[in-house]
């Protein structure tokens, strides 16, 4: 049964998506987001994801392992709503007065099988940390793992899917379940409080039946459905930042094209014109591209496509560590020389094919320029143009695990057709501000002092069983345990903050990327970008950018609001150490929300900040 999600490709991927509840309008019941395979690219509609592919190709073929894909628009599917769900939870709460005690009905199903009214579905689910969800066991709870000795069969309520739900006060240790046929009852508080068996089901990937097993050693809870740690979306980003891409890259990224040059290169073992121009004339004979994209290629001229196929053929960085370190390395020339470094030599493409050069990385170097907090001088270069591509890759659910403190594990979100995988994604236009140290290209001595050398010697530890590979971006190298990451990462919080003080900006409206990298002699290099993107225009229209000028005062304030917390001295004397993943850091001086931390607000301590700060 389909219903119209009625959510932004933005809020697909940030915030929702397969595994996440909606909750209905008017009588519609609370429904779950099925797994895209299912819900949108299904054998019956004959909706292929291809039709829809981001073109990303250094992130595709590189650290993702698949493809991308975007939502498509009403206007792309108009005789068909954009997204399957399902209903879930399946149990609900009549309100109508029902048996010798008036009490409410707890039933299975939508409508009440005692007055047969429409009831409200109920508001708790059951939940563990390695991402399982499903109803709540009401049955074994109430009878405590034995069956049913009622014999009333005169009663409509059946046995095991009908409680009855006794209050006698506004808390859930006020709320008593009773059988109606064995009168076998149970608190509710009790059984929100206790542990429950998981039973290992996934409701997004069930295209019928809901499918159990017993498979799960984790502990499950009851957690409220409508809680926002139920489903935590694990998004990562990549920014397209290169001098020219033209559509001519971006029309040759398709993987049709780029398959049957490779395969030609296998033969020929060089590509010239003329075997180019076949090659495309032969895809568009069978259908793999259209005749319009064929025209607008080979209109261009040779020398153009040439740079397109070297790029196309020889993107940047196979993984995530070494596409951050590109962005890092194009960030710190562009700071020295901006971007694009000079205006386009070539306008062939323009004129040939009416298409003009797509420039999506843009840095005027009249407006790089230095400032000076104190004794340290910093350099910030605002962008102007700034192209994000952002998946997500899967998502978590942030349950209770009792004494397992452990990160929960991340539930993948991606589907699988034909050969390729594929995952959700959404490409962004916005702006950004960039901002490394001036002095020495950027490097500089790592923090010293006793909190930044608790960070250092668990950074030197070889024995790493503490933390789990996937909170790193690169698990050899485990950088952000190094203090110097974590003085760049504690800062670019405190900038975040404080531009949302100063511009009207929200916190979660701001995302950030911190980069780091080691040399020798235990020199240190980072930098923070802070960057708002958004769909459907071109960024924030200069809102963030033109904070810029005010950064030497922004930069000040940031750092004079670290020196102290509400939470003091609670806060300030919280002290790393080996297994954590904070320092002095809380919600009231330096988190900041999920959606503008990409390392799950890990990695941040103001007494490293402080004890360095210029």
């Amino acid at each position: 049964m389909r219903r119209n999600t009625r959510i932004r490709p933005s809020q697909f991927i940030l915030t929702y998506g397969p595994g996440a509840i909606l909750e209905g309008e008017k009588k519609n019941r609370p429904r779950i987001i099925l797994d895209a395979g299912l819900g949108l690219f299904n054998e019956e509609d004959g909706i292929k994801p291809s039709t829809y592919r981001i073109g990303d190709d250094g992130m595709s073929l590189g650290w993702l392992g698949g493809s991308i894909y975007r939502l498509p628009t009403a206007s792309e599917l108009p005789d068909l709503e954009s997204y399957a769900t399902k209903m879930f939870p399946e149990w609900s709460l009549c309100v109508r007065p029902h048996g010798p005690g008036n009490d409410y009905l707890l039933h299975k199903g939508a409508d009440c099988m005692l007055c047969g009214s429409q009831s409200g579905a109920i508001r708790f689910v059951l939940a563990c940390r390695d991402g399982h969800l499903d109803d709540v066991h009401w049955d074994y709870g109430v009878h405590r793992g034995s069956k049913c000795s009622g014999d009333n069969a005169n009663h409509r309520a059946r046995s095991g899917l009908a409680f009855y739900w006794q209050r006698a006060g506004g808390t859930l240790r006020d709320i008593t379940l009773k059988c109606p046929n064995c009168e076998a009852y149970e608190n509710l508080g009790t059984m929100y409080y206790n542990t429950h068996k998981c039973s290992a089901r996934h409701p997004h990937r069930e295209k019928g039946r809901p499918l159990r097993s017993r498979d799960c050693q984790q502990a499950a809870r009851i957690v409220a459905r409508q809680s926002s740690s139920l489903r935590i979306a694990e998004t990562e980003t990549l920014l397209t930042i290169r001098p020219v891409y033209t559509n001519i890259h971006r029309m040759l990224q398709d993987p049709s094209i780029t398959s049957a040059l490779a395969t030609a290169r296998e033969l020929s073992g060089e590509i010239n014109e003329v075997i180019f121009r076949k090659i495309m004339e032969v895809q568009a004979k069978r259908g793999f591209i259209p005749y319009t994209k064929l025209h607008k290629i080979l209109l261009a001229d040779w020398e153009t496509i040439q740079d397109a196929l070297e790029f196309v053929e020889n993107p940047p960085g196979e993984t995530y560590p070494e596409r951050i370190k590109d962005e890092f390395k194009a960030l710190l020339a562009a700071s020295e020389s901006g971007a694009p470094p000079q205006m386009f030599k070539r306008r062939q493409e323009s004129t040939a094919t009416g298409l003009p050069p797509e420039i999506r990385f843009e840095a005027n170097l009249n407006h790089i320029r230095p400032i000076k907090v104190k004794n340290t001088e910093f350099r910030v270069m605002p962008i102007q143009t700034l192209r994000t591509v952002t998946v997500q890759k899967g998502f978590y659910r942030e349950v209770s695990g009792g004494d397992d403190v452990s990160l929960p594990e991340t539930t993948d979100v991606s589907f699988l057709r034909g050969e390729k995988i594929w995952y959700p994604g959404v490409e962004y236009m916005g702006e950004g501000i960039f901002i490394r140290l001036e002095s020495g290209d950027g490097w500089g001595d790592a923090p010293s002092g006793d909190e930044s050398d608790r960070w250092l010697e668990e950074f030197c530890n070889h024995d790493r069983a503490k933390y789990p590979e996937h909170v790193f971006r690169d698990p050899l190298d485990r950088a952000e345990i190094h203090p110097g990451f974590v003085w760049w990462h504690t800062l670019a919080h405190a900038l975040v903050r404080t531009i949302g003080t100063d511009s009207g900006f929200s916190s979660a409206a701001i995302r950030e990327r911190v980069y780091f990298e080691r040399g020798q002699g235990g020199r240190v290099r980072g930098g923070i970008l802070l960057y708002a993107t958004q769909p459907g225009n071109e960024g924030t229209m200069g809102g963030l950018i033109g904070t810029a000028p005010r950064m030497e005062t922004i930069m000040v304030h940031s750092l004079d609001a670290c020196r102290s917390c509400s939470s003091d001295p609670l806060c300030s004397d919280t002290k790393f150490e080996r297994g954590r993943y904070n320092g002095a850091s809380c919600y009231a001086c330096t988190l900041n929300p999920e959606t503008s931390c990409e390392h799950r607000n890990m990695w941040l301590d103001r007494n490293v900040l402080n004890s360095n700060s210029p």
